[in-house]
């Protein structure tokens, strides 16, 4: 039996998986990213994680090559850059060929999340939606878009890059690609994090170190973590309904580690 490894490049976290041809998880791991260290690093890092989960695999299963997201615009073997790794031109599906031993397809990581979920449909019997938008919130924000059943990518591989959107807000936050007040410096982890610790901090209270504790406090019904937490999810609804009005999609998507972070989805 044929398998692949599936890798998702995060700038908090390094996941892996085994997946059968109908997409059926098999074994998964993960690692902490350390950008720092560089794309070779992080290529080994992936090979250990692809032999480890290859040990305990029957006889007649074999991992018959990768597919990797990254986050940041990808054109061909390429990442171009990803600001919140702190990397330019990168030289990624290279590494993880060499260090792996397996052909590697990759792809910006929500561009990646996006023909999943629609390929995933499609296998278990749903419809197969032909424009669709794709919101990912984590470490950063990021997005895809297919508009008559392709990946829309744009003149310079960015297409999609919903982060990156100005957000209306004024606080002059510093995003990764240099601009200001992008609507990843609200909407995602970080984001909500520092929106929750200046509302803490200006009424005395205090401040948080991880969404986790936010969302604990969100739990316990929080007036302050309440108003973040809906504070920054109308500016990702307002940004998303431009978008929506924009390109017409029968269906979005929100995926991330914070969309359904503390076991309260973002809807």
């Amino acid at each position: 039996m044929d398998v692949a490894l599936g890798i998702d490049i995060g700038g908090t976290t390094v996941k892996s998986a085994l997946v059968d041809r109908t997409g059926a998880l098999i074994q998964k791991r993960s690692v902490r990213t350390e950008s720092s260290a560089g794309h070779v690093k992080m290529a080994h890092d992936i090979a250990a994680m692809a032999k480890d989960m290859s040990k305990d695999l029957p006889d007649r299963c074999t991992v018959v090559g990768a597919g990797a997201g990254a986050p940041g615009p990808v054109e061909g073997r390429m990442l171009l850059g990803a600001v919140n790794l702190g990397w330019g031109e990168t030289p990624l599906a290279q590494a993880i060929e060499r260090s792996s031993g397996l052909p590697t397809v990759l792809l910006n990581d929500a561009n990646a999340a996006a023909l999943g979920e629609r390929w995933a449909a499609r296998s278990h019997g749903g419809d197969l939606a032909e424009n669709l938008l794709f919101a990912t919130l984590g470490t950063g924000v990021g997005g895809a878009i297919i508009v008559n059943g392709s990946l829309l990518n744009g003149a310079h591989a960015c297409g999609g890059e919903i982060g990156h959107i100005p957000s209306g807000k004024s606080e002059k936050r510093v995003c990764g690609c240099g601009n200001l007040d992008c609507l990843e410096t609200y909407a995602s982890a970080n984001g909500l994090l520092a929106t929750a610790n200046n509302l803490f901090v200006t009424n005395q209270v205090s401040a948080v170190p991880t969404c986790e504790e936010l969302f604990e406090r969100v739990k316990a019904g929080d007036r302050l973590a309440t108003k973040a937490l809906d504070d920054t999810i109308d500016l990702l609804a307002r940004a998303l309904a431009g978008i929506i009005n924009t390109i017409d999609p029968e269906m979005v998507i929100i995926g991330g580690g914070l969309s359904a972070a503390g076991g309260t989805p973002i809807r």
